[in-house]
């Protein structure tokens, strides 16, 4: 009896040996195993890498990420850079040594845990972007230039080391039908004062100036609206100005296209209000050029299409032919640097007319709409993986 258990031990250690030979055989070894495959549908800035890997593609960030809002995954995956609010409004709302970081603070780690290019906006603007302190204050010139240059200051020196790039002054330009280049109504800061032979208000030399000051590192835009095709509606006095600025030794680096852009009809026009120029691809072209050969820089800064208050099938296609001609066009000009939407998510987004316009990338239920897929098939087609 003992002779026959042994003797079934030794077939059964028998078995145990031929079948793990039999396992390692089959087994691929470790230099034939094969990679896991990819999720076959790429974010934007996986196809932007290859296109232009130096080109910034972004969204204005006032999300705060302690909300855990359902579409932050979506920014993390598809944006290299953001643009965050420092409107004087929310920084300095209550006096001009009150300060209040905390918006800031909470949005720039979320930034760059994905190592996100970083913009602010605005540094200064019209009195829509100023605190009632500001605007009824009654401040003498000296003393308006002692708060820019304290605002300015401040805010360089203590996020310098996260900034890439700041929009300094933003809608300071007349439309070209007003005979003035410059808008000066309801702007406190032409309280400042304006140059020799009042060519331009000082505040916006002062801007850049001060700014200039305090790093070498970040790249300072003059950014307006209705700017960004021949047929625009401020594109003659936006041209001359920066040209005029930049002949007087203003160190501006870079201008700002904003383009919030509508659907009317059959068309797209340039206006969140739906009165301006048709959108003219080629035109937006010959435009860039124009200011890319001053020297300057140029970004699309606030881009978004408005649909009708009820939009159709229609609306949708034409908004996204819309981000896909548009952005194309900025990848292939050499002089553009960036493109950013005006937020993320639909039901975030800017609201001018009062109902929610459908005019960025995602639905009311956070998922991506049809312009982002038009957009990917667009970059996939130049990157070559198409």
């Amino acid at each position: 009896m003992k002779m026959k258990k042994i003797a079934q031990l030794r077939f059964l250690v028998l078995l145990l040996f031929i079948s793990c030979i039999s396992v390692y055989a089959c087994s691929p070894k470790d230099d034939e195993i094969e990679e896991e495959k990819p999720d076959p549908v790429y974010s934007m800035t996986h196809y932007i890498e290859k296109i232009r890997p130096d080109f910034k593609i972004g969204t204005h960030f006032s999300e705060n990420p302690s909300n855990k809002d359902p579409y932050l995954g979506f920014i993390r995956k598809n944006f290299n850079a953001v643009t965050i609010g420092v409107y004087m409004k929310g920084t300095q709302r209550d006096g001009k040594d009150a300060w209040n970081f905390g918006s800031l603070d909470s949005r720039i780690p979320f930034a760059q845990e994905k190592s996100m290019k970083i913009k602010f906006h605005p540094g200064i603007g019209h009195d829509t972007y100023n605190p009632d302190w500001l605007v009824n204050g009654g401040f003498s010139a000296a003393e308006l230039d002692e708060i820019l240059t304290e605002r300015f200051k401040t805010l360089i020196e203590k996020y310098d080391a996260d900034l890439s790039a700041f929009e300094l002054v933003n809608e300071a330009i007349a439309p070209d039908a007003s005979g003035e280049i410059w808008t000066v109504a309801n702007n406190v800061w032409t309280g400042i004062g304006w140059s020799a032979q009042n060519l331009y208000p000082l505040y916006i030399k002062r801007a850049f100036e001060v700014s200039d000051q305090y790093t070498d590192e970040v790249e300072f835009i003059l950014n307006d609206n209705n700017n960004s095709m021949l047929e625009s509606a401020k594109s003659d006095n936006f041209y001359n100005a920066v040209e005029l600025l930049l002949d007087q030794g203003v160190p501006i680096d870079g201008v700002g296209l904003q383009m919030h852009c509508s659907v009317v009809g059959d068309q797209i026009v340039e206006s969140a209000f739906g009165s301006g120029a048709p959108l003219n691809i080629e035109s937006f072209k010959q435009m860039m050029e124009k200011y890319g050969k001053l020297g300057v820089d140029v970004h699309i800064t606030e881009f978004d299409v408005h649909l009708p208050e009820n939009p159709d099938a229609q609306d949708y296609a034409l908004q996204a032919i819309a981000y896909r001609d548009v952005l194309k066009a900025a990848l292939e000009s050499t002089y553009c640097k960036s493109f950013t939407t005006w937020g993320t998510a639909d039901p975030k987004g800017w609201a001018p007319s009062g109902y929610n316009p459908h005019s960025l990338w995602l639905d009311d239920n956070f998922q991506p709409k049809e312009n982002y897929f038009k957009v990917l098939e667009m970059l996939q087609e130049m990157a070559g993986e198409i």
